[in-house]
């Protein structure tokens, strides 16, 4: 009698396992769709910010290169230490404006993802373990 319950819970018990593989597998899709998304939107803005970094980037040493070419071949000869650093001292602030820029852009694509992460109901790797926080991370 105890055998023929068991086999019996038994068999229930796997014919019911096919429709909940099914929606365990539906949610794992719908999951992966929405961490695809995430993933395209953060990488998206990196890819945008690093490409407007490194446009501010040259510009700067564009600007640096011919603000120096000038000073040299200039005749007046008095100024032109001053007139030099204050060349580099453009250059720098520019530079750090510039990565000001791109660090807080980077910084706001993770954190958007990491919401939207959890949003799906998951938790990323890279948040465990501290890409987020990193700040020389892409």
């Amino acid at each position: 009698m105890k055998t023929k319950l068991f086999f019996t819970a038994l068999l229930l018990a796997f014919s019911f396992s096919p429709a909940l593989a099914q929606t365990e597998k539906t949610k794992t899709v719908k999951e992966e769709t929405c961490a695809t998304k995430a993933v395209e939107k953060r990488d998206s803005s990196l890819i945008s910010a690093l490409g407007m970094y490194h446009e501010d980037l040259l510009t700067l040493l564009q600007d640096r290169k011919d603000s120096l070419k000038e000073i040299w071949l200039s005749p007046e000869k008095k100024n032109r230490d001053k007139e030099i650093l204050e060349v580099y001292d453009t250059f720098r602030a520019g530079y750090r404006s510039t990565a000001s820029k791109f660090n807080s852009a980077r910084s706001q694509s993770w954190k958007t993802f990491d919401t939207e992460i959890r949003a799906c109901g998951l938790t990323s790797p890279e948040s465990a373990v501290g890409i987020l926080t990193a700040p020389n991370s892409l």
